[in-house]
């Protein structure tokens, strides 16, 4: 609906099992910058597709970090949604999906044209959704939203009703002992 253009299937390590991300089976995909390295696994095809320029954003499924770690080996943004945040036909509580794009806006954009709550999916039923009489009821699935998230020059994306941001006079700690 949003006019997405499905441009196909990438290449992914065998049973996602391996944060290396290299498959035997197809020989790839590796580092979009160096060849000599690997791109991360298991959703490697997607950052891969993203880093080289071929796609704006690639889906991944991520189950222990496997949007995260070949997001970041391949020096693109990777979100790993929490679970019903981005719905699709699953059975497992395991695996969930997310967006995987060359900056962080292309990613906030992503959620929310992807992140809506689909009636009937195994996370909606879970968060107390229920269908009666064809019309979904009591789905507790907040909608999508940027709330608190400022751009590069500190401009609020969506402020609340107050005109503040959420996170105004929030303090960001680093360890700096884990960097050196």
């Amino acid at each position: 609906k949003a006019g997405a253009i499905y441009v196909g299937m990438t290449v992914m390590v065998e049973g996602g099992v391996t944060p290396l991300g290299y498959s035997v089976h197809f020989d790839g995909p590796f580092n979009a910058y160096d060849t000599d390295y690997y791109s991360g696994g298991s959703s490697s095809g997607s950052a891969v597709a993203v880093s080289s320029g071929l796609v704006p954003m690639a889906l991944g499924f991520d189950g222990g970090g496997s949007v995260r770690i070949p997001a970041a080996a391949s020096g693109v943004v990777g979100l790993a949604g929490t679970h019903g945040r981005f719905p699709y036909n699953t059975t497992t509580l395991v695996t969930k999906m997310g967006p995987i794009a060359t900056t962080l806006e292309d990613v906030a954009l992503s959620l929310l044209l992807l992140g809506k709550n689909e009636p009937g999916s195994l996370y909606d039923n879970l968060s107390g959704g229920q269908i009666v009489n064809g019309k979904h009821h009591n789905s507790n699935i907040p909608p999508p939203h940027l709330l608190g998230v400022v751009d590069k020059n500190g401009k609020s994306a969506q402020n609340d009703s107050k005109g503040l941001s959420p996170l105004k006079g929030t303090r960001l700690g680093i360890f700096w002992d884990y960097f050196q």
